[in-house]
């Protein structure tokens, strides 16, 4: 333990330079020693050969050529310097996400916190994703998160359910903006299971409700595997069998502002190049007569 205790602290008084992290993001591309990378750093060509020299010596670098770059070990510290900074830069968060965890043992982490906290450390450190190895269980986990839902819900679905259409037209009522994207891929398919929906009266004043509400908006194009987002925060996603023509194999459900972020930008360009769906359309006309 003493020898690994004096490596430490070697490394600590190392990287304690006002220069040595610009010194390792140089060095992370490969850096060949000139005026112009001298001036860029602000510094002597004594200091920076010192630092380097002291660097080589604990195996943070390595010279291959006539260019010096980081060493394996280089790299890690490099990687943990750059998340550490990550961390100071969002300190003021960090300090809220400490007074929300000592004045009470159950915290509520705000959207932005949540994101800025998720850039620097990953969010499976505070919810784990949750995988349904069946529809049913998936069909129950998405009901709870539309019903949920404060203010947006973004779906691109490749089936039809009637008890999420059910709870869909609850938050509707309650003014969520819901915008889905049905699959047009298997027509014939599709048009089966809006028969089989509209088949019973209840069923039919869901879908005469939810599909005329103003907040409501729906289009067709071809869905590739099924994904829901919930007030920008909420991410459920489908994974489909790629043996089975619209089989169903798993589905995952997280919470990560970052990646719902990414799936809404997907979502609108899906939605932008949609079309109407004339399914829905033909049966609205049909439940209205």
């Amino acid at each position: 333990m003493g020898e690994l205790n004096n490596s430490l602290a070697k490394l600590n008084r190392i990287l304690s330079s006002e220069h040595s992290i610009a010194i390792l993001e140089l060095l992370s591309n490969g850096l060949k020693v000139d005026d112009e990378t001298l001036k860029k750093l602000g510094m002597e060509r004594r200091t920076f050969y010192y630092i380097l020299k002291e660097f080589r010596e604990n195996g943070l670098v390595i010279k291959k050529g006539n260019k010096y770059m980081l060493s394996l070990l280089g790299f890690y510290v490099y990687s943990v310097e750059n998340e550490l900074s990550g961390w100071l830069k969002n300190k003021n968060e960090i300090n809220l996400l400490n007074e929300y965890m000592n004045s009470s043992e159950t915290f509520k982490v705000t959207n932005a916190l949540l994101k800025s906290l998720e850039n620097i450390i990953g969010i499976s450190k505070f919810e784990p994703v949750r995988v349904y190895a069946d529809w049913y269980s998936l069909v129950e986990s998405l009901v709870i998160m539309i019903r949920t839902a404060k203010e947006s819900i973004n779906m691109a679905s490749r089936y039809v359910d009637s008890n999420v259409l059910r709870v869909m037209l609850e938050a509707a009522q309650k003014g969520v903006t819901i915008k889905l994207v049905t699959d047009n891929t298997y027509s014939a398919i599709r048009a089966k299971y809006y028969l089989a929906l509209l088949s019973n009266e209840e069923n039919k004043a869901i879908a005469r409700q939810l599909f005329t509400f103003n907040n409501v908006f729906v289009k067709t194009t071809h869905v590739p595997y099924s994904f829901i987002i919930t007030d920008q925060e909420e991410v459920g996603m489908e994974i489909p069998d790629v043996f089975g023509e619209k089989a169903f194999l798993l589905g995952i459900q997280f919470r990560s502002p970052t990646i719902a972020e990414k799936m809404s930008t997907i979502m609108e360009k899906m939605y932008q190049t949609s079309e109407q769906d004339t399914i829905i359309h033909a049966l609205l006309q049909e439940v209205k007569d």
